[in-house]
């Protein structure tokens, strides 16, 4: 393996100097020789400059974190090493991916910065490898109308191509997972170590693996995985509380809620209402309901306890509705849509709600409002799902569910729909039980 490097000119007074910026531009000479995760990047000028490539290494860790925010970074990050070499396709193709990332998560603009990379990568299609070629694909299928199945496609071409690439196969254990094969994302899984390389900083790895075993039935699974991720994130506490639900072992659901409680820091202490309204729910689902009863009952008492505000009253009226205390539901949505009529969300929990007290004709029409407006996300079709469920059409509910899904709400098929306690009205129904057995 030959790669030159050099020459590097200056004072011979300076010479950690000058040996700091040698180390650097071997670095960047080697690393698209043995960086499997950059596919095949020749970059344009020799040597290749070491701040492209540690923009680019610094994105992807950003990428690893798994949270919007952080994607955001990762796509200035990747711009920037690409600012510093414009051929370098793999930095193009992961600014767009996580500009599409974003635009999903919470700012839907950002799809337009992601289409500019694209048309770029598209016009020059011929001059990527073919590792680059499948990963366009992987990129262009989740854009704003998601195709899993592509991108499933995609992520196995990826794989073919650089069997060694830690990278490509978190993206095909993602997506096979998105695609309702829990087990064969497992097995995915099993090929990476979750403690070297890039997955070391890969927060997805252990809550997918979780959520995959969650799919199967499987609390043994989900509990270990949970664990492991609490392992490496203490803060994460509430990871194990599904596996513990699944078993009974409601001792130690206490204990964890405890430990929960008693966390440091102003930032725990604002989340702990979300978080127990989570782990009621877990527990109702999983037919714990008088340990579900009371964790709601502190729930509701928690947020009754804050500054009066429209957040915390808008957070109190979903735990009033998630503890099925329909009534005082209703009377708080009632006052927060009167206050804030443009707010869509507070509209759909009131057809929710009109659904659920037998009250067809309201519930419809707010359906039918939703259908009206453009549905980016698949948000508005998902709670279209919810409200025909709730009527009893259970087959419109199950079009609406898939077009949502279409649409890439909650990021595809999941262990979401386990836990969602209107579409969990479906679960007699037998398109619903087949719609929701694992493919593999």
């Amino acid at each position: 393996m030959l790669r030159a490097v050099g020459p590097t000119v200056g004072s011979i007074s300076a010479r950690s100097e000058l040996v700091g910026r040698l180390g650097r531009e071997v670095v960047a000479a080697l690393a698209p020789l043995l960086d499997q995760d950059l596919g095949s990047w020749e970059p344009a000028v020799r040597p290749a400059t070491f701040q492209a490539y540690q923009a680019y290494s610094e994105g992807l860790e950003a990428v690893l974190q798994d949270r919007p925010e952080k994607m955001v970074e990762a796509g200035r990050l990747f711009e920037q090493a690409l600012a510093a070499d414009s051929t370098f396709h793999s930095a193009r193709l992961g600014a767009a991916q996580a500009y599409q990332v974003v635009g999903r998560a919470f700012e839907w603009s950002y799809y337009a910065k992601a289409d500019s990379l694209i048309a770029t990568l598209v016009e020059s299609r011929a001059q990527l490898t073919r590792y680059e070629r499948c990963r366009l694909d992987l990129v262009m299928a989740i854009g704003p109308r998601p195709d899993f199945s592509a991108a499933y496609e995609a992520a196995r071409c990826m794989v073919e191509e650089e069997p060694g690439s830690e990278q490509a196969k978190r993206e095909l254990a993602i997506l096979t997972y998105r695609i309702n094969r829990p087990a064969a994302a497992i097995e995915i899984l099993g090929e990476l170590d979750p403690d070297r390389g890039l997955m070391k900083h890969c927060n997805c790895y252990w809550p997918l693996q979780q959520n995959a075993y969650l799919m199967l039935g499987d609390y043994e699974g989900a509990l270990e995985a949970g664990r492991q991720h609490i392992q490496r994130s203490p803060e994460n506490l509430g990871w194990e509380i599904p596996g513990l639900a699944g078993l009974g072992r409601l001792d130690e659901v206490a204990a964890n809620l405890e430990a929960r409680r008693s966390l440091p820091g102003r930032e725990a202490r604002e989340r702990l209402g979300g978080y127990l309204v989570a782990i009621a729910n877990i527990l109702h689902t999983h037919g714990h309901r008088d340990a579900a009863r009371e964790l709601f009952d502190e729930a509701i008492a928690w947020y009754r306890s804050r500054p009066d505000s429209v957040q915390p009253r808008a957070q109190l009226a979903f735990a009033f509705y998630m503890a099925r205390r329909w009534d005082d539901a209703l009377r708080l949505y009632e006052e927060l849509a009167e206050e804030n009529p443009e707010n869509t969300g507070h509209r759909g929990m009131l057809g929710q709600l009109a659904a659920r007290r037998g009250d067809r004709a309201e519930a419809l029409r707010v359906s039918e409002e939703l259908r009206s407006l453009e549905d980016r996300g698949g948000g508005y079709t998902l709670t279209r799902a919810r409200i025909a469920a709730l009527l009893g059409d259970h087959a419109e509910a199950m079009t609406l569910l898939q077009q949502a899904i279409d649409l890439g709400v909650m990021w595809g098929h999941g262990s979401w729909l386990l836990y969602d306690i209107d579409i969990q009205t479906l679960s007699d129904y037998p398109p619903f039980q087949e719609f929701l057995r694992p493919k593999g």
